[in-house]
């Protein structure tokens, strides 16, 4: 199962986002906009996880993207820092192996000033490099590009991501803004996006109507009245 969270600042967090994610443990966890440094992120500790991969800026403060795995998976790191320029793409990607299948789980950040004319052709480029029949591939990430109305740069991302029988998945708001609500999630393979689904509301419904134990005694005096009782008596 496969986390995405938009965590603005990551550096005093780890432990929140773990909390944030009970009662469910989940394999995957992608977390953009985390605002660290390369020293700063390697010695980020989050309980049960390990770094998978990671974007880190350079140049500008805040942004960046990082993919972080259960300790009980095994994966590769996907190199992307060719494709990566701070602001309009910051990227990175994992390979996990599974008895039935291939995943690749890339982590996707697009600030607002950034530019979608350079984002859209470099995100082919990584889709070209990654995709073929053999792996599912999901993306999760922050876009800044508003999903839940019709618009010029929703069709152009779903035009590309069909190009590589990639769809989104998410239709409510994942993230709110003073001006804006945004929504977007990507997946491949349609028994992902039904455990997604399934996942997400057993944890809302768990969390929310919490199983309480109910300790009550038990009476062992007989329901029959003592009048009663003592007028069978009476004819024994």
């Amino acid at each position: 199962m496969v986390f995405h969270q938009n965590i603005r600042g990551l550096l005093n967090k780890p432990e929140e986002s773990i909390s944030s994610l009970s009662p469910d443990f989940l394999q995957v966890l992608c977390l953009t906009e985390h605002h660290l440094k390369h020293f700063e992120i390697d010695f980020i500790y989050m309980d049960q996880y390990k770094l998978g991969a990671k974007f880190c800026r350079e140049f500008h403060k805040s942004g960046g993207a990082s993919t972080f795995v259960h300790d009980t998976l095994q994966c590769t790191n996907i190199n992307l820092d060719e494709f990566c320029k701070n602001q309009y793409i910051e990227a990175c990607a994992i390979k996990i192996n599974l008895v039935s299948s291939i995943i690749c789980i890339i982590s996707i950040y697009s600030s607002t000033p950034g530019n979608f004319i350079k984002f859209l052709p470099t995100l082919d480029s990584i889709l070209n490099l990654l995709h073929n029949n053999t792996i599912e591939i999901i993306i999760c990430g922050g876009f800044n590009i508003n999903y839940l109305n019709d618009n010029d740069k929703k069709s152009k991302l779903d035009n590309l991501l069909l190009s590589y029988n990639l769809y989104s998945t998410v239709n409510f708001s994942t993230g709110i803004h003073n001006k804006s609500i945004t929504a977007i999630d990507i997946e491949e393979d349609v028994n992902t996006i039904f455990n997604n689904l399934l996942s997400t509301y057993l944890r809302i419904f768990n969390s929310s109507f919490l199983l309480q134990k109910i300790y009550s005694t038990h009476n062992n005096k007989p329901w029959i009245p003592t009048g009663i009782t003592t007028s069978c008596q009476s004819y024994v």
